[in-house]
């Protein structure tokens, strides 16, 4: 059983496929030639729309090509919700400031932080939440059934002041704080494999117990 992972972040692709190697589950990319980046325009309102539409995309690209029988494609999508600002970000981390503008980290991070000034810190919690989305290419590489949604969620709360630590395409490493685990998200991602998880890859769990029963 083969499983194709959309994402086109390097550091997400890394993450998944060391989490999908604990189970023996070999991973492709869209790095990889025969595939692959799609340009897909995530027009959903929630992540689970989003996540669908990049499976979706995929499976309409690999459909009907041999090389891809029996294949697992998975795309998932990312959101924080603050519960001092009613939920959001949600899925418009990237362009939450005018809904249009990509900012950078470092405009993620003061973004944040304006929003929330002046709100004390009992009252600044967050979560993340991952929604991957599952489509299935049976023999010839022709679609089997409907796209299946699971998710994963890490929760916590946005500190008051961040970290010096900083890194690329994860502006909330220095201002998410995990509840369950008492430390920073950047310290999550540090001890992988050592019984911490993230909500990507609690989402992924999800995804390898579904895996695992019907493998068996």
């Amino acid at each position: 059983m083969r499983i194709i992972y959309t994402n086109s972040n390097i550091g997400k692709v890394g993450e998944v496929r060391r989490h999908f190697a604990r189970e023996c589950f070999p991973i492709m990319d869209v790095f990889d030639p025969s595939i692959g980046v799609l340009d897909v325009e995530e027009s959903g309102t929630t992540l689970g729309e989003n996540a669908k539409l990049k499976t979706e995309a995929y499976l309409g690209l690999l459909s009907h090509s041999r090389e891809f029988s029996n294949s697992i494609v998975i795309s998932d999508d990312t959101g924080l919700e603050i519960d001092a600002l009613d939920g959001e970000p949600g899925i418009f981390v990237r362009r939450w400031k005018d809904g249009k503008t990509k900012m950078t980290d470092e405009e993620v991070i003061q973004y944040t932080l304006e929003r929330l000034d002046g709100t004390p810190y009992e009252k600044r919690g967050a979560r993340f939440r991952t929604v991957v989305a599952l489509g299935v290419l049976g023999e010839n590489g022709t679609r089997v059934g409907e796209v299946k949604l699971f998710e994963g969620v890490l929760k916590g709360r946005i500190l008051e002041e961040p970290l010096q630590i900083r890194e690329k395409g994860f502006p909330f490493f220095s201002l998410f704080f995990v509840d369950d685990y008492g430390v920073p998200l950047c310290d999550v991602y540090k001890c992988a494999g050592r019984g911490w998880s993230t909500h990507r890859e609690r989402a992924m769990d999800a995804v390898v117990r579904h895996l695992m029963m019907v493998r068996a």
